[in-house]
């Protein structure tokens, strides 16, 4: 994610390149790619911590 988002951002950061690629795919797929894959990560790391939690499973504090 970092890197393909963080790559093409680096390009649309150019004013040059931005005034061309604006209203472009290639921004609404840079859009589309880092917002997505932000939501996934946060997903999966809400089940990696809170899964055992809400199946009882997590380990009992003495």
């Amino acid at each position: 994610m970092f890197t393909l988002g963080g790559t093409t951002g680096v390009v649309l950061a150019n004013t040059v390149i931005d005034i061309v690629l604006h209203d472009t795919l290639f921004v609404v797929g840079h859009f589309h790619y880092v917002l997505r894959m932000g939501a996934v990560i946060r997903i999966g790391v809400g089940i990696y911590l809170w899964g055992p939690i809400l199946r009882g499973t997590s380990p009992r504090k003495t």
